[in-house]
């Protein structure tokens, strides 16, 4: 049957659903350089964010290839960064809606709606990327900046210490250049073998003095009990803006710091030196946590105007630190809880937990706006847990009012007071191991995008593994489903609309990884409607005109416009 009133066949299971192959739904699909080295499933990673680069009032896309090779094709692990411009997508913004023509951009080469941020030897440039804006922009549009994490570097060349590029917009350079020749400034990592870069957001503006803290992820931060036990707790650095803005634009001379070669070098800064609190602070995780490895959320979940940030735990579970006990004061930005300079989750606000962490709870969080479940105005906290049910996975939403109402150092046991949204039963298919929020139907309610890498149908003899799915929950469904009846679980049948990765020809192969990254941008096509765009990326997409031996795992990322296009279609059986 036609569900979505468009003319096609689009619910070919009779589920009352819409079920789009990523083939039949993309408008445009992004395909990285031919790159043949290490796991492809890691290897191809969406920027979170947005913002527009060349301040041509599109939105610009933003894709980081941590494996990727050097200049001669040595897969030393070095890593890229790839920013598409807007202006590369005509043929998208001349075909608005979703069944436009198919247009595939390489992202090769070096034009001016290029750039190519390539990285240092080993340094897995790329792993986590973020797009945000900086500092207050002396342009008017201003220009996006980028944090690029590149947790391989070696500081000084004993050990991962890792590394974080600040590259601004305003000097953005077009075609190609290396890091970190090309960014404004360079964060090493405080330890060897951190990490530090693993992921990278940017807070927001947490102590309102215009510029945006820097968030740092080191999941390899450990320290030792006294038996000699690596605890693997992690920690997360919060960065000042302004005190990194000053370090940048010191004057006569500019900050330096011990770079990988072990020598003095400029517009750098070495985590290490954090503990004097005037740069920020750290966060450290419990024994397990691996704090740091998981990309935080980050909004405003109490009201105050200042945003939280929600870090999430290895082992099962999630702090969320408010951003009104976060302050900038003369010469520290301090965790004010306890009156420590120095945090650990210790002292989180909230601390979300679950029955069963072996679930892997907490493998990804995500803020999204109001669903209108409860009383307030604020967003609701989606947590996904993608071992739940032998790998079907689940994800726990928990409303900001049951987290605002905890108490002082409260505890939220997902188990008894979330929303939940099952996985497939018997599907294997990971649902919840990334997720995102946003408004994709411009009604008043968000919307939650829940991936699983491993959905759909097995597509071989040998593996359980399906090409990968993407299923859309318009916040106005979650938000009727749940006041029906309360204690029953949403289920994939529930969603608004599902998309599915490619088939691939070869009956050999595993699944494209389908929504193994993800990202909810603003209008990307400039097309009158103004919706928000959906990206999602397929690492082990292979092009299938590939002669086998030498094929190699791409990957390509899909752009769909306006999603969801019929906000009052009918979800009731055909």
């Amino acid at each position: 049957p036609d569900q979505d009133g468009m003319g096609t066949h689009d619910d070919a299971n009779c589920d009352g659903q819409i079920n789009y192959t990523s083939a039949e739904l993309t408008p445009l699909d992004i395909v990285p350089p031919n790159t043949d080295c290490g796991d492809p499933a890691y290897d191809f990673v969406i920027g979170s964010g947005h913002g527009d680069f060349n301040r041509d009032l599109r939105q610009d896309l933003v894709f980081g290839n941590p494996q990727a090779p050097d200049s001669l094709g040595n897969c030393n692990n070095n890593g890229r960064v790839i920013i598409l411009s807007g202006e590369e997508t005509q043929e998208f913004n001349a075909t608005p809606s979703l069944y436009g023509v198919e247009a595939e951009v390489p992202l090769a080469g070096g034009a001016t709606t290029r750039w190519t941020l390539a990285g240092p030897e080993e340094s897995k440039t790329g792993t986590s990327v973020a797009i945000g804006q900086f500092t207050p922009g002396e342009s008017s549009p201003s220009a996006a900046d980028l944090l690029i994490g590149a947790p391989g570097v070696d500081i000084p060349a004993d050990g991962g210490h890792g590394a974080v590029y600040l590259v601004l917009g305003e000097t953005t350079p077009s075609g190609t250049c290396s890091l970190p020749a090309c960014a404004d400034f360079t964060f090493y990592g405080g330890s060897v073998d951190e990490a530090a870069g693993t992921t990278v957001a940017w807070a927001g503006d947490i102590n309102q003095d215009g510029y945006q803290e820097i968030l740092i992820g080191a999941p390899g931060y450990t320290t030792e009990d006294s038996d000699g036990t690596s605890l693997q707790e992690g920690k997360v650095y919060l960065l000042d803006g302004h005190r990194v803005h000053e370090l940048m634009t010191a004057s006569p001379l500019p900050a330096t710091c011990t770079g990988p070669t072990g020598n003095a070098e400029a517009n750098c800064y070495n985590l290490w030196e954090l503990s004097s609190g005037y740069m920020g602070i750290s966060i450290t995780g419990e024994p397990g946590d691996e704090l740091g490895k998981v990309a935080p959320a980050t909004g405003e979940l109490d009201g105050t105007g200042r945003p939280d940030l929600v870090l999430s735990s290895n082992v099962g579970g999630a702090y969320v630190f408010y951003g009104d006990n976060i302050t900038q004061g003369s010469t520290t930005i301090t965790l004010h809880i306890g009156g420590i300079e120095d945090g650990s989750v210790y002292s989180a606000n909230r601390r979300i937990t679950h029955d069963s962490p072996a679930n892997h709870f907490g493998a990804a969080v995500a803020l999204i706006p109001d669903l209108g479940v409860d009383t307030d105005s604020y967003p609701e906290l989606a947590i996904g847990a993608p071992g739940t049910a032998a790998q079907d996975g689940a994800v726990h939403i928990i409303s900001s009012d049951e987290i605002n109402n905890a108490g002082v150092w409260g505890t939220v046991n997902a188990t008894t007071t979330s929303i939940v949204l099952t996985g497939k039963p018997g599907s294997g298919e990971r649902f919840g191991k990334v997720l995102a929020g946003g408004n994709l139907d411009g009604d008043s309610h968000g919307d939650l995008v829940v991936c699983a890498p491993h959905g759909g149908p097995p597509l071989s003899s040998t593996s359980g593994s399906g090409a990968g799915a993407a299923r859309l929950y318009r916040g106005a469904t979650i938000d009727s489903l749940y006041n029906t009846n309360p204690l029953v679980a949403i289920t994939t049948n529930d969603a608004d609309v599902a998309f599915m990765g490619e088939v691939p020809d070869n009956p050999q192969r595993d699944g494209d990884r389908f929504c193994s990254s993800l990202n909810i941008s603003s209008d990307v096509d400039a097309a009158p409607n103004d919706h928000n765009e959906l990206i999602v990326a397929a690492p082990d997409w292979e092009d299938p005109n590939c002669n086998g031996a030498n094929c190699g795992f791409r990957g390509k990322a899909y752009v769909y416009a306006n999603p969801y296009t019929e906000p009052g279609m009918s979800n009731g059986q055909p």
